[in-house]
């Protein structure tokens, strides 16, 4: 993965976990058409965002596109 990508990617992940809960950040992936699996982690919001991550190639623009949408 592009190191920009990357570093966009860990940073989108700390924003949604420093700044909403769960049901926010489960709100805002739904809304862009992105699938998860159940997720399961002693730090459940970051779990939240990294299973919707999986699904996700940050290298499509349509990708990015779709998260610009939800913004």
């Amino acid at each position: 993965m592009n190191p920009l990508l990357k570093a966009l990617r860990i940073e989108v992940r700390e924003f949604c976990v420093d700044n909403f809960v769960l049901k926010q950040i489960d709100e805002i992936f739904v809304q862009g058409d992105f699938p998860r699996q159940d997720y399961s982690s002693s730090y459940p919001r970051r779990s939240l965002v990294e299973d919707y991550y999986s699904f996700m190639d940050w290298e499509q623009k349509d990708t990015i596109d779709n998260s610009e949408r939800r913004a």
